[in-house]
């Protein structure tokens, strides 16, 4: 049994260095979406600035700024997107671990049960015999099948698992919608960033939730049938049943949970308080998600029947602004307000009615969208270039 120790089959059950990578790399994937969506940008002028989460695909269009943010944030948005791989991949491996463990204390079971071993390592043993308990703690008989609750509550936990895994890129679409337009204030925007983030990081929770317990069910069920229950002659593991006996807490739970269990699946889901405040907060993610998708439809289709006059005080970013230079030149602006030519973009944004020039890291006042005569008003004491001479909305 020497060489079978050093495999410590408990231990690896409970706790491999496949499943703490998956923590690691989970917790890292919530850090850096957070980073992404919500790291700002300093001017030398002292601004703060919030960009949207996709604004480093300038790099590639032709200009690239003279500071850093636009490579952090797409650094970001990479590290994030290998995390959330790498999560996935150490959970498959944590699992498939966790199985061979299994299979190893099976088949070294009395060896691994002696009082020598157990009273060195009784803490592993204990977590077995408490999964043990959940697991067995009530089941039926319906339509010809075994339904255990456990497995039932298990299932329910899919839907919030779901629910956290649509709320990330929900609120990464309405970080990007908010910060394209230049009159929503820029707090908004950072909310949905780190609302993405609080989502990665309960998607997370809830999927090492769900994994634990599914792996639970799969080792520990009891193997009985519908003519063996109807019967009453099925009997459970009789040296974990002995353990549990002769644990106070463990018996104490399991007759809780089995009185519970009798009484409803009401009943037995609040016997379990994790997977009730887990179930909980379904309804939560709901109006979250609910929120996010009435603030994006009333940013991005305003109320259809509001008058000429209401229209007209709209800010020109929010909508497709063309500019005109001399010889009838064609600008172009995207949806947070930069100015393209050709395709390539320039230095210029348009930041409400006001014409910026972003060259590097110095921010100046350009000039103005005149409203009514749709001309452009320069500055004064403006040296920069005058490329633009009137603006249209399309």
């Amino acid at each position: 049994m020497k060489e079978e120790k050093q495999y410590d089959a408990l231990k690896r059950i409970k706790s491999n260095r496949e499943k703490w990578l998956q923590f690691a790399f989970g917790a890292l994937a919530c850090v850096f979406c957070c980073l992404w969506l919500c790291c700002p940008q300093y001017a030398t002028s002292g601004w703060i600035v919030y960009h949207g989460p996709f604004e480093f695909r300038a790099l590639f269009g032709g200009y690239v700024e003279a500071n850093a943010w636009p490579w952090l944030q797409m650094i970001c948005m990479l590290l994030f997107l290998g995390c959330a791989v790498y999560f996935f991949v150490f959970g498959a491996r944590s699992k498939k671990e966790a199985k061979k463990a299994y299979e190893r204390f099976w088949a070294h079971r009395e060896e691994y049960e002696n009082q020598t071993y157990l009273s060195a390592n009784a803490k592993y043993y204990n977590a077995i015999l408490k999964d043990y308990v959940k697991v067995n703690s009530y089941f039926y008989e319906k339509k010809g099948k075994v339904r255990f609750l456990y497995r039932t509550m298990t299932r329910f936990l899919f839907y919030p698992l779901i629910e956290c895994g649509v709320l990330v890129p929900a609120c990464i679409l309405g970080y990007a919608v908010t910060s394209a337009h230049s009159e929503v204030p820029a707090a908004t925007a950072v909310m949905f960033g780190f609302a993405a983030a609080i989502a990665c990081a309960a998607f997370v929770f809830y999927f090492l939730v769900v994994q634990h317990r599914s792996g639970c069910f799969a080792r520990y069920a009891a193997n009985v049938t519908p003519a063996q229950l109807q019967k009453g002659d099925y009997v459970f593991d009789s040296v974990f049943m002995e353990h549990i006996s002769a644990d106070a807490k463990l018996h104490k739970r399991a007759e809780k949970m089995q009185a519970a269990g009798q009484k409803g699946i009401l009943a037995y889901l609040f016997s379990d308080a994790v997977t009730a405040v887990l179930l909980g907060g379904m309804a939560i993610y709901l109006i979250v998600i609910v929120f996010i998708v009435a603030l994006v439809v009333s940013i991005v289709a305003p109320d259809r029947g509001a008058s000429s006059s209401v229209w007209s005080h709209q800010t020109p970013s929010s909508r497709a602004l063309v500019l005109y230079g001399g010889m009838n030149e064609r600008y172009e602006t995207d949806g947070y307000g930069y100015v393209f030519k050709h395709g390539a973009r320039t230095s210029f944004r348009i930041n409400g009615r006001e014409i910026l020039d972003e060259r590097g890291e110095r921010v100046e006042t350009v000039g103005w969208l005149r409203e009514g005569s749709q001309t452009v008003d320069y500055a004064n004491g403006y040296a920069g270039e005058t490329p633009f001479l009137r603006w249209e909305l399309e």
